[in-house]
């Protein structure tokens, strides 16, 4: 049986608190945070898809962060979210390779017989109700985008 990624955070944080590591320490906080209020938002006990759902919000979180702070040349900021993005990012499943999305994304498009750019909400639709991997999904979208505007 895998281990709960609840009990991996936990764990992870106790040995960071008590090695001193404060970028560590504070990071998971704010993702134990993020995953308990994605429990809320969801009004269920919190467990491991919120605590996804929260490692997924503060990727792109910080990411969006780092592309503002260069755009501002605030390279302190932008190497303080790069380790905390960093430090998020091993707990994130690992995502399909561009092959396995491809196929993803061609199965989709036979599905919903999608022909042009306007058929990409039901393209992307589908694809969220069908399958259970780990998708990028602005990968996906960058792949639909080709294969409709053809």
């Amino acid at each position: 049986m895998a281990t709960s990624l609840i009990k991996v955070i936990n764990h992870n944080l106790v040995v960071a608190m008590k090695a001193g590591n404060k970028e560590v320490v504070l990071t998971l906080r704010n993702l134990i945070s993020e995953a308990k209020n994605a429990a809320i938002e969801a009004k269920e006990d919190v467990n491991d898809s919120h605590y996804l759902i929260a490692i997924k919000r503060m990727v792109k979180k910080l990411k969006c962060s780092i592309e503002l702070f260069n755009k501002g040349g605030r390279n302190d900021l932008v190497e303080k979210e790069a380790s905390q993005l960093k430090i998020v990012e091993e707990y994130l499943p690992v995502s399909l390779s561009e092959e396995e999305t491809k196929r993803i994304v061609e199965n989709a498009i036979n599905s919903t017989s999608a022909k042009t750019i306007k058929d990409m909400g039901t393209t992307m639709k589908w694809i969220r109700e069908n399958t259970n991997e780990s998708l990028d999904f602005s990968m996906v979208n960058r792949l639909l985008k080709e294969k409709l505007s053809v």
